[in-house]
């Protein structure tokens, strides 16, 4: 009766075969056009499932910012909470790097105090799988490498490849390609 064809998009009118009534031809066109709305909006179809397809993906990539930013809340409020009961700077020290370094997933994280009448920088805490390269108290002048430069200019240093760096200071043939240096400044 001509449906099928239609269906599948090789429609052409089929002639009248014979016996057909009229009735039965009546029949077979309110059929016809009955469904053409649904067999003509085929590519309108395909439109708007790929069109549905980009939202979920823009969807699933917002979900994902926000499930990094709750997690980076709750590690901040439990911070918080454990700071609270710490007056004693080194324990203090060592929980904020552990969160940093976990908040941030990143090999190495330290925390560096300045003592100016030394004109040194002392790692207080450090954490992340890469911490036991850097020696218990280690110590370095103010006027070099990329720590030293964060205090002297007072702005957080971004090193993209630290091999193409001339200020970066290897600590036991560490093989670190990027880091950042962050100063926090007491007012």
């Amino acid at each position: 009766n001509g449906l099928t064809l239609r269906l599948s998009g090789e429609y052409a009118r089929v002639p009248r075969l014979d016996g057909e009534s009229e009735e039965i031809v009546r029949w077979n066109k309110r059929i016809e056009r009955l469904i053409s709305p649904f067999t003509s909006s085929l590519p309108d179809t395909q439109t708007r499932v790929e069109f549905q397809a980009q939202q979920i993906n823009t969807l699933n990539e917002q979900l994902n910012g926000e499930k990094r930013r709750t997690t980076q809340l709750t590690l901040l409020s439990e911070l918080s909470q454990q700071l609270e009961n710490q007056l004693d700077a080194p324990v203090a020290s060592q929980l904020a790097v552990n969160t940093l370094q976990r908040s941030l997933n990143c090999t190495l994280a330290v925390l560096y105090i300045h003592e100016p009448e030394r004109h040194e920088l002392v790692a207080l805490a450090a954490a992340g799988t890469r911490a036991s390269i850097l020696p218990p108290g280690y110590r370095q002048s103010v006027n070099m490498g990329i720590i030293g430069r964060t205090l002297r200019l007072r702005k957080t240093q971004v090193i993209h490849d630290s091999r193409l760096e001339s200020d970066f200071l290897q600590v036991n043939e560490e093989k670190t390609l990027s880091t950042v240096a962050v100063p926090l400044i007491d007012h």
